[in-house]
């Protein structure tokens, strides 16, 4: 009889978004709600996300309702962008087939092409789960940064935290007027004017190289973002998660 192994059939990615999705409503929803904000139907793939999302211990589920574990609030509420990858690699690694693909070749070339052979002969998944398992196991180890682009396994748990005091000091420093914050759910504040000002194309670059994006705000304001040049998908999804804490800021200092 083949041995029992945890291993999630939906991706990190996707868990991630089921997780948030639930956040987004209070911490604690139905399916039905869920799968409502998603854009989705409460159908078997829909599920398969849900089995997935419990397996990265991202939700608990039971009696067809979603709650968020500690470990996501833990993501959410990161001091820093090293201690987000330190949770999520706690995540993407609580599967138990993950943990052990992870130790096995971490610090080594992962074998890619030949993974789901060795997932069939040493850790019995089933041959049809195979080449998916693969998938979603490459997929999430980009995506919190512990492959690098040579292929190898790594561990990004080098850095130091940084301080959690002087973090949230200039945080608070830089967004202490409630008044002077934009609603985040006006889609007007997103909108990117690229003729801004007299005309001027509001992406400028100085001596380093950097974009400046200005983006307009109600009340006459205005906020800058500065990116590198060059900037990556990883960089835009690192960014996304800083708008996501600064929404739960955001909604932590409403009265």
């Amino acid at each position: 009889m083949p041995k029992l192994i945890d291993y999630p059939l939906a991706s990190f990615s996707n868990s991630l978004e089921l997780a948030e999705a639930v956040n987004y409503m209070g911490g604690k929803c139905t399916y039905e709600t869920c799968a409502h904000k998603m854009g989705r139907q409460v159908s078997g793939s829909f599920k398969t996300i849900i089995g997935a999302a419990v397996k990265y211990n991202l939700v608990n589920s039971g009696k067809g309702n979603l709650v968020i574990t500690d470990l996501f609030k833990n993501i959410k509420h990161s001091y820093n962008q090293e201690e987000k990858r330190k949770y999520y690699l706690e995540a993407f690694l609580h599967p138990s087939l993950f943990q052990h693909i992870y130790e096995k070749f971490s610090g080594k070339e992962l074998p890619i092409k030949m993974l789901d052979k060795v997932l069939i002969r040493e850790y019995q998944v089933e041959e049809s789960n195979a080449s998916r398992v693969v998938k979603y196991f490459v997929e999430g180890a980009k995506f919190i940064e512990v492959l690098d682009d040579e292929g190898k396994l790594r561990d990004p748990n080098n850095n130091q935290v940084a301080d959690p005091e002087g973090y949230q000091e200039s945080s608070i420093q830089s967004t202490n007027k409630k008044q002077d914050i934009a609603e985040l759910n006006d889609e007007d504040n997103y909108r990117i004017n690229k003729k801004f000002g007299q005309g001027q194309d509001s992406y400028s670059y100085n001596n380093n190289e950097q974009r400046r994006i200005q983006i307009p705000l109600p009340q006459k304001r205005m906020a800058e973002l500065i990116i590198p040049a060059e900037i990556t998908e990883k960089d835009l999804k690192i960014i996304e998660m800083q708008l996501e804490v600064l929404k739960v800021f955001i909604e932590s200092n409403k009265e």
